[in-house]
């Protein structure tokens, strides 16, 4: 899919309805009921999509007490474990 194509399949149009901090934190977790699934473009559009209108994930207070960045080597090896499967 071009860059043209996903732009034209994108509808985000109920979006106008929703402050940013709610979709993000729809968005957020749809993304962690989708953790397991390839990402493909039609689960991407799926996902943002339904964070327009889906119920969001509690906003936790905790997440004010992170100062660093994840560890990239976590994260790349969970990441490669993924595509090797």
């Amino acid at each position: 899919m071009t860059y043209q194509e996903f732009d034209k399949n994108i509808n985000l149009g109920s979006l106008k309805n929703r402050d940013l901090e709610t979709y993000l934190l729809a968005l957020l977790k749809l993304v962690e009921d989708e953790r397991e699934q390839i990402l493909t473009v039609e689960l991407l559009l799926k996902l943002l999509q339904d964070a327009c209108t889906s119920k969001p994930k509690k906003f936790n207070v905790e997440w004010l007490k992170i100062k660093d960045e994840p560890d990239e080597n976590t994260f790349m090896n969970s990441k490669n474990e993924l595509f090797n499967r």
